[in-house]
C-alpha cells in the first residue's frame, strides 16, 4: 500500500465519521434528509469528497483489500453530485450513505490495520536480523583485529 493510499483511506474515514455525526445531529432517516436542506448538503459534500478520494486509490488496493465495495458506484455518486447537483436523488444518496459507506468504513479500517501489522512484522524482522548480525560479529571478530 502506498503512502498516498494510506492518506486517502484516513481521509475517507474522516468523511465517514462526519456522515455518522450528521446522522446523529440531523436524524437517521430518508425523511430527515428530504426535509432538511442543510442535512442534504452535508451528506452531498461528504459523499462527493469520499468519491473523489476513491477515484485516486491504487488499483492494487481496490483489488487486494476491497473486493465487495462498489467503487464505480461511489465514483458515479460523486460525479452526479458534483455535476448534476440540482437533480439530486435523495433516495440514491441515502442508499449510498446507509449501504455503501458502512462497507467502505470496514474496508478502510481493515486495510489500514493490515498495513500496520505488515509494518510491525517488517520492523520485527529487521530487528531480529540486526540482532543476529550483531551476535555473529561478536562470535567472529573481524579479521583486521588480528595481526599476522
Amino acid at each position: 500500500m502506498t503512502e498516498k493510499d494510506k492518506w486517502r483511506l484516513e481521509e475517507i474515514l474522516k468523511y465517514i465519521s462526519d456522515v455518522e455525526s450528521f446522522k446523529k445531529r440531523f436524524g437517521n432517516s430518508l425523511e430527515d434528509v428530504k426535509s432538511d436542506k442543510a442535512y442534504l448538503n452535508c451528506l452531498c459534500m461528504s459523499v462527493s469528497e469520499i468519491g473523489e478520494m476513491t477515484k485516486y486509490l491504487s488499483k492494487d488496493l481496490k483489488k487486494n483489500y476491497a473486493t465487495d465495495v462498489q467503487w464505480n458506484a461511489l465514483l458515479e455518486a460523486r460525479n452526479f453530485l458534483v455535476h448534476e447537483y440540482f437533480r439530486i436523488n435523495e433516495v440514491l444518496l441515502w442508499e449510498t450513505v446507509t449501504e455503501e459507506l458502512p462497507k467502505l468504513k470496514v474496508v478502510c479500517e481493515q486495510s489500514l490495520e493490515t498495513e500496520k501489522e505488515k509494518c510491525i512484522e517488517t520492523s520485527e524482522e529487521k530487528k531480529e536480523a540486526e540482532q543476529h548480525e550483531t551476535q555473529e560479529e561478536q562470535k567472529n571478530p573481524a579479521d583486521d583485529d588480528l595481526d599476522p
